[in-house]
This record gives C-alpha cells, structure tokens and sequence, in this order.
C-alpha cells in the first residue's frame, strides 16, 4: 500500500530537513572562516570572483527553470514513498545504498515492446523547497518477465551494463577526443512499501533531440553520420583489449543513454550481448573515421573476401537450410580455412549472413593473436 503522511514518511522527511540544516550550517562555518582569512594572492581573488559569478549564474538559471513535468501530473496529490536507491560502481563492482524519497505517478506515460516509463520525482537533501523543486527522473520497469524476482534481477543488469559503459566514457575522455561523451548516471529504486517491491530502473529526465547512432547489431544511422559515437564503440573494444564493446549508441547529442554491452563472456551483461557475433555485426559496418585515427585505434581489418572459396555444390546441399550470402563462403568452408573443421559455434546460425561475418571475425582473431 503506498504511504501517505504515515509515521515513517513523516520521520524520513524530519531527517531530510535535519541533514539540510546541518549541511547549510557546515557551509556558512566554513563561508565565514574563508572570508575572514586574507587572500594569499590577487589570482586567488580572481579565481574566487569567478567562482562566486558562476555560482550566481547558476542559481539565477535554476530560478528561472520552469519543469517541464508541472503540468503533466497533480504531484501535490500522490503520497510520498520511501525507496532505497542501489547504485553500482562499475570500477569496484560494488553496490552501495541508502534511503530516499520519491514521487511516482501511478499510470506510465511511454511504453515499448519490454519496458514502460513512470514520471519520478526525487527530493535532494540539499535543495529546499516543495516538490515543484525536486529533480525530475524517468522510472523504466520490464512488461514481459515472467517472475518479478525475474524483472528486478534483469533490472539490476541494466543498470550495471549502463554504468560499465559510463565507465569507458570516461576512460575516452582521458584519451582526449575532439568532443567528449557521457553516459546517464542511473540506479536502481526500491519501493519496499508498495506491493510486490518491484525495481525500477531510474535516470535522469533527458531534454532534447534524441537521435541513435548506431545498434547492437551492426546499424548505423546513416542519415546523421557522427564520428565520435562510433569512435566511442571502437575504443570500448581496444581499451578492453577485444574483450567488451559498447554499442547501442544513442541519446542527445554526446550524452547518451541505454548502451548495450558486447562481451566475450555471453553470461555477462543483457540479453543484448551478443559476444563475437555482436563484435563481428559492429565490425562489418563500422568505417575508422577522423576520432578513430587521431585516438590511435588501428583498423579493424576485414578477411578479405577474395581469400574465401566458392561455395560448393556439396557444402551448399549440406547446408542449404543455413546457405550464406551471394559471393561468401559457407559455414563449412570457412571452418576449413580455420584449420578447425567441424566446430563451428551453433548459436552464429541464426543468420546465414551475420554468420559468415562473425565467422570472418574468428579467422581474423586467430590470425592476428587479437
């Protein structure tokens, strides 16, 4: 049942008033005690002049922010509900909790074919003010699990994929590239005082024109060509040294959102990895551009296709049921070039065509010691 002015909400919301207090009065200590130390330097003077414009800027644009979620629900009537918030360290591999209190509506305002989306409000311990104050967020639950327990677990990966993948954007921004990118931060909610304690997915609500640039398997957004997402995808690939790939690349402008995760662990990430077949699907479409070179990833070098033989006319009997693309190999023929006959990988033939491509991503592993 959801908690409206109950004892807890009540008693979590005391804490909250309590934590701003102390925060705020920490804050104006440490103001006084700076401002009455005398500058060391007039660059000190200057930097801290600068500091104080900005942070005037700053608040005068929160000022005059109008949410854009005002008019889309009655906030002041839903209760307010304790959650606790899991975040996941991508570095540690660690998840770490603590309490918060949020507002949810009670009808999902965007659905798809295996999520639907829920308006979130979540109240800062550190801003004042009402609810219209409070940062806006979207709530993602899964449609199509068969278990709740099923639904929470898969949640739980979403977030650690999405937050592995934020950890390659910053390991690309080290590398210095002409534009840097971000991945959403986001978290899993717990609303252990609603039925069934389900598990959302939450991030911040993101303005603006969203646009996809590349998938998980192998599109590229050909109308908007980019050079920085795809060359965000390429180094995830070589700073994992050929072990991971982010993909799925989508969002506004470089800030993105939901990335899939290609391993060569097909027990790790989604539903969405595709380990090799993933690798070899971004691979076949993917064009080094100008990050590409100036970050110094070396080009993935397709097999050559001339190398491949003609199909024949028993392999192609054999295999009629799996028989690949006009002008490639088949299946059978490309083991043999492998030097490993009869071991080809069952789950890579499902597309005739993706199948040689990801066959020709094993024969250039092996030829290269990637």
């Amino acid at each position: 049942m959801l908690l409206g002015n109950s004892p807890d909400v009540a008693c979590f919301a005391q804490q909250e008033e309590e934590a701003a207090d102390a925060w705020k009065a920490k804050k104006k200590v440490a103001s006084d005690t700076q401002g009455s130390a005398p500058f060391s330097s007039p660059k000190r003077k200057e930097l801290s002049g600068n500091w104080l414009r900005a942070t005037a800027k700053a608040h005068e644009t929160v000022q005059q922010h109008v949410d854009p979620w005002a008019d889309k629900c009655d906030w002041d009537a839903l209760p307010a509900q304790r959650a606790i918030r899991h975040n996941y360290d991508a570095s540690t591999r660690t998840w770490a909790r603590n309490e918060e209190l949020v507002k949810v509506e009670t009808t999902a305002f965007a659905s798809g074919a295996m999520r639907q989306c829920f308006r979130l409000k979540k109240k800062s311990k550190f801003v004042g003010g009402g609810w219209e104050k409070a940062s806006n967020y979207v709530a993602k639950t899964y449609l199509r699990c068969s278990t709740l327990q099923e639904a929470n677990r898969v949640t739980l990966i979403d977030v650690q994929v999405q937050m592995t993948a934020k950890k390659y954007g910053e390991e690309f921004n080290r590398a210095n590239p002409p534009k840097k990118v971000d991945i959403m931060q986001c978290f899993v909610l717990e609303l252990p005082d609603q039925p069934h304690q389900p598990f959302y997915c939450c991030e911040r609500f993101l303005e603006g024109y969203f646009e996809k640039f590349n998938s998980n398997a192998g599109f590229v957004n050909d109308e908007h060509k980019r050079n920085t997402p795809h060359a965000f995808s390429h180094f995830s690939y070589v700073h994992s040294h050929g072990r991971e790939l982010v993909c799925d690349i989508q969002g506004v402008d470089d800030l993105y959102t939901d990335p899939q995760l290609h391993c060569i662990d097909l027990t790790k990430g989604s539903d969405g990895n595709l380990g090799l077949k993933g690798f070899a699907l971004f691979f076949h479409s993917h064009e080094c551009n100008s990050v590409c070179r100036l970050l110094g990833l070396e080009p993935f070098v397709k097999y050559p296709q001339h190398l491949l033989p003609p199909p024949t006319a028993t392999t192609s009997a054999a295999v009629a049921h799996d028989a690949p693309a006009p002008g490639l190999a088949t299946p059978a023929d490309q083991n043999r070039i492998r030097g490993d006959a009869g071991t080809g990988t069952p789950e890579y033939r499902k597309n005739s065509t993706n199948n040689t491509i990801a066959d020709n991503f094993n024969t250039h592993n092996q030829n290269n010691n990637i």
